[in-house]
């Protein structure tokens, strides 16, 4: 289900998978199996989510069935508007870099394959955000293929091309020392007011081969010349497997939620942009997605 909610619980709109991929199929595309991790309000009043999609396809040693995921666009009568499937778009025999798979019955992945005769699907893509970029474009966090892509959405009148992809093998020269300054298996990744591109870095494939923490991140992104300078990158001192999220505050300070540690635990954590811890909130046996500075419930940050 997708529902929208006012402040005092009132229902005022909802949809779910099924009306959505009715509309998708008439559209030439495929059906979706779930709608998970994020649906955002775009300026215009249209919403953006993101939904899973299988097919079965090669991806290098035989047929599979292979998860991947398609942004969303509804109208504000939650009508579907334009959509972009990663099947049409991304390199399917580029598999997940850790070779993740989805069963059924896991935590992150969909309550069923759609696919009859498969019990196992190669989890391809595991996209968890979505986000509006300041020139109308859509950017999303590809978290299996270690990837923040943006791609071409102009308000809904653009052809859906992949304007870049952030990240190792990705389309930008780094600018830093550190050999490991890549991020890998991300969240929450979006344009910040003060033009800076935050993420929370879970780790995983840097991790897996060399051990350490999830990191909190800030990119300066030079779009024309294809440069990525990480002018934030602090080690938040524990490692979130998965979940996560990263926030610039009004105070020019940092928040991330590390929402994933040792399987039982989660922290929020506010730290200055050189990396000097301020402020920690810990729950010793919750873990939650994302959380969120705010000064009221009606103000953000």
């Amino acid at each position: 289900m997708l529902q929208e909610y006012d402040l005092a619980g009132n229902l005022i709109r909802e949809t779910n998978a099924t009306r959505m991929s009715e509309q998708l199929v008439a559209m030439g595309t495929d059906p979706v199996d779930d709608l998970h991790h994020e649906a955002v309000r775009l300026p215009n009043g249209d919403t953006a989510l993101l939904a899973s999609v299988e097919r079965v396809v090669d991806q290098g040693a035989g047929s599979v069935d292979v998860l991947g995921d398609i942004v969303i666009v509804l109208d504000s009568n939650l009508q579907v508007k334009w959509y972009w499937n990663e099947f049409d778009h991304l390199d399917v025999k580029r598999p997940a870099i850790l070779d993740e798979k989805c069963t059924l019955g896991n935590t992150g992945c969909p309550a069923t394959l759609r696919n009859a005769g498969f019990t196992v699907a190669n989890d391809w893509t595991h996209t968890n955000s979505v986000a509006y970029t300041p020139d109308g474009n859509l950017m999303i966090s590809v978290r299996h293929q270690d990837w923040v892509i943006k791609f071409d959405y102009r308000n809904g009148a653009g052809t859906g091309a992949i304007l870049w992809k952030l990240g190792k093998d990705g389309d930008f020269t780094i600018n830093s020392s550190d050999p490991y300054a890549w991020q890998s298996h991300q969240h929450d990744a979006e344009f910040e007011p003060n033009g800076l591109l935050t993420l929370f870095d879970n780790g995983n494939t840097r991790i897996t081969a060399n051990g350490g923490h999830s990191r909190g991140q800030a990119w300066r992104i030079d779009e024309t010349n294809k440069v990525a300078t990480p002018v934030v990158n602090i080690d938040l001192g524990e490692y979130s497997v998965a979940t996560g999220s990263a926030q610039l505050l009004s105070n020019g300070n940092y928040h991330f939620d590390l929402g994933f540690i040792n399987g039982t635990a989660s922290a929020s954590k506010e730290y200055t942009p050189d990396g000097v811890l301020q402020f920690e909130q810990s729950f010793p046996s919750h873990r939650n997605y994302r959380t969120f500075r705010m000064k009221s419930l009606y103000t953000i940050n």
